[in-house]
């Protein structure tokens, strides 16, 4: 018969456990170890290996794009094993180019990820963070710039030069600032040893899953930004459902949306597992616009969640352009039609489906 683990606690320990030691800080930066790949004209990335000099370009990784060059500039860093935290990059110079300047980086647990235009997201269920495994910088000049979400367990990171035209950008840093904490588990308020050391390990484990897993108060920025002169900016790329709005079956949802970049949407008759989503897709570059409506959470599939798009309509006619504001109203009655106003003008009349039967 197999005797009983032992469990044992020291007074020692108990005085070591609180101890503070330098060496376990959090670091100011996780830094990748190694650069995987570079494509397109990319010069002196290994700099991106160390903090480098603040802003010296010379001693910068610099991505070009050239007349006629038709694969994108890019990097993809490895960070050895997967790391969480706030996605930052310091810019050393710029060459000649129309402002902003746009830098995708792009982020990725598996290798095979690292490679599709959006990395291994989007994540479901995180209305609170970035769904997104793709983060688009605007760079109107040099200094320091930082994502607004943590992005969290991704090894591989992948920055790539958005333009068509002639233009560069000089790099001193690439790095995430971390937002777990690293305390040794020894040096944790509790702590759990036995004889048996798989259990030993098992404590363990979970101990460190719930580290990696918690983000310390008041570190990151709340998903919307309020301003006085420019209304507010979501940029959480994700519509939050109010918890009895899918109970609703006679309303009008009006507001006024300025598209920044790429869009913008808006959910009716939402409940936390799905509902109707309106999505404005707006495309500077060929002057296009459509209106789609989908029952889910997301335009795009997800982990587990796959969404269904329901109708398009061709908007393009209308104009819309970034960076004006227009009034957008949206009517939904019983089982009538739902219709999509903007500035007064009917634009969009959509079938009642089954799916999206109110109550």
């Amino acid at each position: 018969m197999s005797s009983s683990p032992s469990f044992t606690s020291t007074g020692a320990f108990l005085k070591r456990k609180y101890k503070h030691r330098r060496s376990f800080e959090i670091p100011q930066h996780i830094l990748p170890v190694r650069v995987q790949s570079t494509a397109g004209n990319v010069s002196t990335p290994e700099v991106l290996l160390s903090r480098g000099n603040d802003y010296e370009p010379q001693s910068s990784c610099t991505l070009r794009q050239s007349t006629g060059q038709a694969e994108a500039s890019s990097v993809i860093l490895d960070f050895d094993f997967a790391v969480a935290g706030i996605p930052v990059i310091r810019v050393a110079a710029l060459g000649h180019t129309s402002l902003p300047l746009l830098l995708d980086i792009t982020y990725s647990e598996g290798f095979p990820g690292i490679e599709r235009y959006g990395g291994d997201g989007p994540f479901p269920f995180s209305a609170g963070a970035d769904t997104q495994r793709r983060n688009r910088f605007r760079i109107c000049g040099p200094g320091f710039y930082e994502a607004k979400h943590v992005q969290g367990s991704q090894r591989w990171m992948k920055i790539t030069l958005v333009s068509e035209e002639p233009c560069s950008i000089s790099l001193s840093l690439a790095a995430f600032k971390p937002t777990t904490e690293s305390t040794p588990l020894d040096q944790l308020p509790g702590y759990f040893v036995c004889s048996d050391t798989q259990l030993t390990e098992l404590w363990g484990y979970g101990a460190r899953t719930l580290q990696l897993n918690c983000i310390p108060a008041k570190t990151i920025p709340p998903p919307w930004q309020v301003s006085e002169d420019m209304g507010t900016l979501v940029d959480s790329q994700r519509c939050n459902a109010y918890g009895w709005g899918g109970e609703w079956t006679d309303y009008e949802a009006e507001f006024e949306g300025m598209v920044v970049e790429g869009g913008l949407c808006w959910g009716v008759r939402m409940r936390p597992t799905g509902g109707l989503l309106f999505v404005l897709n707006v495309d500077a570059k060929d002057k296009s616009t459509t209106l789609e409506l989908w029952f889910g959470l997301y335009n795009k599939p997800q982990k587990t969640l796959v969404p269904l798009l329901l109708e398009s309509k061709d908007l393009t006619s209308l104009n819309i352009v970034p960076s004006k504001w227009y009034i957008f109203k949206c009517i939904c009655v019983g089982t009538e039609e739902y219709t999509v106003y903007m500035d007064g003008q009917l634009v969009g009349t959509f079938e009642r489906r089954g799916c999206d039967t109110p109550g």
